[in-house]
């Protein structure tokens, strides 16, 4: 089964392709939704954490019942651990899994190498097209204040440094534009 992570940087599409897994699978209403975390430690956190379809065999790690979605809103101190043995256990079950977010884009190499099958799927959307995402997302939700795109433009730079450190440690990184990227993540899931 393959494992994939998209990473990319704000505004890249990220979100939308896993909108377009979830279309392609009938919907988060067809999907068991599978909390993850600990209550005890988070127990704010314990909401939704996966969509596990059956059929297809498509597990999706993240929540997505906002603009922003992905493993992005599973944060708490140890979430990485959980989200990286859930991936596990669901691939081992025969479950094609994806997750997605800019905390799965910090991701290190030894935790990427840990996990059996993972393409890393890089979106390389430029970066101008990704801040002028990011602006719209922030305009249709009423933001006045101008964007500080340093964080943008210094996380674009730290994921193309990374890719090569990723390929370098044998890790399978594909860079590809969104509709490549789009079309190559339905394929490594099998829809």
């Amino acid at each position: 089964m393959s494992v994939v992570v998209i990473r990319g940087t704000s505004g890249s599409g990220k979100t939308w392709i896993a909108e377009q897994v979830i279309a392609a699978c009938g919907g988060i209403a067809t999907a068991e939704q599978v909390p993850l975390g600990d209550p005890d430690v988070a127990p704010a956190k314990w909401k939704t954490g996966a969509y596990v379809w059956k059929n297809p065999p498509v597990t999706l790690i993240g929540r997505y019942n906002a603009t922003c979605g992905g493993c992005d809103t599973l944060s708490w101190k140890g979430a990485a651990d959980v989200i990286e043995k859930f991936a596990i256990q669901q691939a081992a079950r025969g479950q094609h899994v994806l997750f997605e977010g800019l905390m799965v884009s910090s991701y290190g190499v030894e935790r990427l190498k840990r996990i059996p099958g993972l393409t890393v799927v890089y979106l390389a959307t430029p970066l101008e097209d990704c801040l002028a995402s990011v602006k719209a997302r922030r305009a249709a939700r009423g933001a006045t204040k101008p964007l500080n795109e340093t964080n943008t433009r210094a996380k674009h730079h730290t994921l193309l440094v990374t890719n090569k450190s990723n390929r370098a440690a044998g890790i399978k990184v594909e860079e590809l534009q969104r509709p490549e990227a789009h079309a190559r993540v339905m394929e490594l899931l099998g829809l």
